[in-house]
């Protein structure tokens, strides 16, 4: 008979508040062990036994994995309500021990949440970058971080402020002049819409890590109407702001900027205009957030803004 390969996890009572604790972080380094005979580890304790197999799990989305030989196992649990949690157990590097294990945490049956990259303190003179406009981030002198990633395929790279900072820079490889310029994209809690899903990026409090996640919330219509007239071309494009994030509002990218449409989808969420434009045919107007209320300068906090664009599942937001 065949032998099989068994991974032994013990179960203790952090795992009870596993989905809060971890949902910050989808993708974690972890020691782990496999014998095929879990006693030899742990003694007469409480433990699961998963078979680990080659084959990729039906149904389940999966990373960019970083060898080819990797493996699967699922640990059943009553935690979640599909009965059980993937993982995945990959190499750093394409040979050596597979030190790499992706669990599907939030038990929403994805193995590409959370995924982590590394990020390099870099010289800003280093920086190859071609083409005429030149990232800001990119134009002052002195270090930056750099991360290479592949999201969907499309390999990019990241580009962050050092220490606390939260400048932001996402540079397409293939067309490094189409890195995202809409307002708000600069920065490190801006969401981006990238092979028809929409990710957001963190770093680690060290600052040795980027973090991406992939957006599972729900999304609502964004459209501009003509109010019953007879207008034929009618677009919007521009970005929106909420208290934690910003979206481009239009079209694919280009030249960083995202092209003119008649409505998108967005995530559900309260936001204001960052910048949008409107047209309707030869006619185009420029909203942002009411910087001057009532005429009057404005001050740090005598006019907290207000997130009037409700975008909600199922009820298009119209302007």
């Amino acid at each position: 008979m065949e032998n099989k390969t068994y991974i032994w996890l013990i179960v203790g009572i952090s795992l009870i508040v596993l989905t809060s604790a971890v949902r910050a972080q989808d993708k974690q380094w972890l020691q782990y062990h496999s014998a095929r005979d879990s006693w030899q580890l742990v003694g007469n304790i409480g433990t699961s036994n998963p078979e680990v197999v080659p084959e990729k799990p039906r149904g389940v989305e999966l990373p960019d994995f970083k060898c080819d030989e990797r493996f699967f196992a699922r640990w059943p649990t009553p935690m979640v309500a599909s009965g059980g949690l993937w993982m995945a157990f990959d190499r750093k590097s394409k040979d050596g021990p597979h030190d790499l294990l992706y669990m599907d945490l939030n038990g929403n049956g994805s193995l590409a949440d959370g995924l982590a990259f590394d990020l390099e303190e870099v010289s800003v003179a280093d920086v190859d970058f071609s083409g005429p406009s030149r990232p800001r981030l990119l134009r002052r002198s002195g270090m930056v971080r750099r991360s290479k990633i592949k999201i969907d395929g499309i390999e990019y790279d990241v580009f962050l402020a050092p220490y606390r900072g939260t400048d932001f820079c996402l540079i397409p490889k293939s067309n490094p002049q189409n890195y995202p310029r809409w307002w708000g994209a600069d920065k490190l809690n801006a969401t981006h819409a990238i092979g028809g899903k929409y990710y957001s990026f963190a770093k680690t409090p060290e600052g040795n890590k980027l973090l991406v996640r992939p957006f599972h919330g729900d999304f609502g219509t964004f459209e501009v109407g003509a109010g019953g007239r007879n207008i034929q071309e009618i677009a919007i494009q521009g970005s929106l702001r909420s208290e934690d994030t910003a979206v481009a509002v239009g079209g694919e990218l280009e030249n960083g900027w995202p092209k003119p449409a008649k409505s998108c989808r967005l995530p559900v969420g309260d936001y204001l205009p960052a910048y949008l434009t409107i047209t309707f045919g030869r006619l185009s107007i420029g909203i942002s957030n009411n910087y001057h209320a009532d005429g009057q300068p404005r001050r740090p906090s005598s006019h907290p803004p207000i997130y009037g664009i409700k975008i909600r599942e199922g009820i298009p937001m119209s302007i």
